[in-house]
């Protein structure tokens, strides 16, 4: 058995000459081109290609589910997803058509080649259709984590049913692709970043105890922002290198294009020490301009899509608040106010918000092209937030969306 480290969370699992290929995104920028993979990688060759007997996908996040790097694949290739109550992730694939959709029985597993495949998520009808992989193979268990955190008694489930588990990859950095960047009035972003890489070594600590690693391999955050006005969040993303000193069970880095056999001594080439993110970038060419402001259009145009787009969130407000959005333009910036007790938008300025919002007008034109939703436009681009009150839970901001 051996291991295809692919780069960031596409891996492929070989054995008795079968690839399973866990999330492909083969390094085309995501997120409204916000974002690329570092170190930087692309599409296997086509051989390797061919020899792909299945395809999991853990979650809809473009990096994990990516239809440009999916077209790569023969007609037909089988995907396998978790079996959600919601039926959105199956939907999309099967509206995309190129291959059959196979759902994994939730705890029971399935057949998929050599191995046997166990899905676990924190709730069937989870929003974010994120779920975590368990691969059997002739008695031996390896966990791949993608971005799911599940509760502690859910791991102990898993303990119970399989026992201790040969290896882990692991996530390793608790930066989200979509940025958000937030200035409370109790404390200041980098506190929270600080705060956030710590839960993320806490969880990882967590696991190794739960489930007893051998080994783990830090994996799913081979990525970076390489627009320039987004380089600043490249600090949040945790250096893979810093883990290997700090769990009790060996850490193993693999390089994108690695072909690895478990528990093998590795020695990663690319900078991932001193050189800073932006000084690769600047040295590659490789850091994208900010697109320029546009003119700003009919107000009634703005007042369409984030009147539709916070009644729906602010149902998931603790109480009831309002929300200053101010619209940055070639020429000028238009205000406008959510008020969530009355479910309406208004053009204008509010005294003493609760929350004041600010986006670049260039950030709306992909959800009018209809190319992308109020939801990804919100954590696609940077926001800038000043909070006056806390709305809903302080230490998970992020919820209020």
């Amino acid at each position: 058995m051996k291991f295809h480290y692919v780069g960031h969370a596409c891996v492929g699992v070989e054995a008795e000459h079968f690839i399973l290929l866990l999330d492909p995104w083969f390094g085309d920028p995501i997120n409204m081109n916000q974002m690329s993979p570092y170190p930087p990688y692309g599409k296997p060759d086509n051989e390797f290609l061919k020899r792909v007997g299945a395809i999991h996908i853990s979650h809809m996040h473009q990096d994990h589910l990516n239809f440009g790097s999916l077209s790569h694949f023969p007609m037909g290739t089988p995907i396998y997803i978790g079996n959600y109550k919601e039926p959105e992730f199956r939907q999309k694939l099967m509206q995309w058509g190129r291959s059959p959709v196979r759902l994994i029985p939730n705890h029971a597993g399935i057949k998929v080649g050599p191995f046997c495949l166990y899905s676990f998520f924190q709730q069937e009808n989870d929003g974010s259709f994120d779920s975590l992989l368990v691969l059997e193979y002739q008695g031996r268990h390896f966990f791949f984590n993608n971005d799911c955190i599940l509760l502690d008694s859910q791991y102990e489930e898993i303990r119970n049913q399989f026992g201790n588990f040969e290896g882990g990859f692991l996530g390793y950095t608790y930066v989200s692709p979509y940025p958000t960047c937030f200035d409370f009035a109790w404390t200041n972003v980098e506190e929270i970043e600080n705060e956030r890489i710590q839960t993320r070594f806490s969880q990882i600590e967590n696991l190794i105890g739960f489930l007893n690693f051998k080994w783990i391999v830090p994996y799913a955050s081979g990525m970076r922002f390489f627009n320039s006005s987004l380089l600043e969040h490249n600090r949040s993303f945790i250096n893979p290198a810093d883990l290997i000193s700090k769990f009790s069970v060996p850490v193993f880095i693999l390089e994108p294009g690695q072909i690895w056999n478990p528990g093998e001594a590795t020695n990663p080439q690319f900078g991932y020490s001193s050189e800073s993110v932006k000084e690769w970038l600047q040295k590659n060419n490789q850091i994208i301009p900010a697109p320029e402001n546009l003119p700003l259009l009919n107000p009634e145009v703005y007042r369409r899509y984030f009147q539709n787009y916070l009644l729906a969130v602010s149902k998931n407000w603790a109480e009831a608040a309002c929300v200053q959005i101010k619209i940055e333009g070639e020429d000028g910036s238009l205000d406008c106010y959510f008020d969530s007790k009355v479910g309406q938008l208004y053009l204008g300025k509010k005294d003493d918000p609760d929350m004041i919002l600010s986006l670049p007008s260039y950030a709306l034109n992909p959800v009018m092209a209809g190319k992308a939703s109020m939801r990804m436009l919100y954590y696609s681009f940077l926001f800038q937030v000043t909070v006056n009150r806390s709305i809903g839970s302080q230490s998970r901001p992020e919820t209020w969306w």
